[in-house]
C-alpha cells in the first residue's frame, strides 16, 4: 500500500489570495499561485526566500542563517507594510489578515 499524504485544510487561504500575491511578489520574490499554501502555512515555511545574495554572514551556521533571514524578512515587512512586532512563526493567514486590516484603515 502506498503511503498517504495528508495536506492541511485550505479553506481560508484563498480568501487572502490578493494580499498573498502582492506579499509573495514584494517580499519573497515568489509566485503565490505556484506555491502550496494551507491554512496552517507560516512565514517561516519560506525561510531564505527573497533574501538577496550576499546578505548572509560568511561561514555562518545554519542557525545564524535563519536569524539573518528572520531579521531581513521582518524588516521588509515593516518597510512595505509598516507591521512590527511579529515573529516569522506567524501563520500567513494571520499576517494577510493584518495586511488587509491595515490597508482598509488607510483607505476608509
Amino acid at each position: 500500500m502506498s503511503p498517504t499524504i495528508h495536506i492541511c485544510d485550505q479553506d481560508f487561504i484563498d480568501d487572502y489570495a490578493a494580499e498573498g500575491r502582492v506579499f509573495f511578489t514584494r517580499v519573497l520574490g515568489m509566485d503565490f499561485d505556484k506555491c502550496l499554501l494551507t491554512d496552517d502555512s507560516s512565514l517561516s515555511d519560506f525561510s531564505f526566500s527573497g533574501q538577496p545574495e550576499g546578505t548572509l554572514p560568511k561561514d555562518a551556521t545554519l542557525n545564524e542563517c535563519y536569524d539573518a533571514w528572520d531579521r531581513w524578512v521582518l524588516s521588509e515587512i515593516e518597510r512595505h507594510y509598516g507591521i512590527r512586532g511579529i515573529k516569522t512563526s506567524i501563520r500567513l493567514l494571520t499576517l494577510f489578515e493584518q495586511i488587509r486590516q491595515d490597508s482598509n484603515r488607510l483607505f476608509n
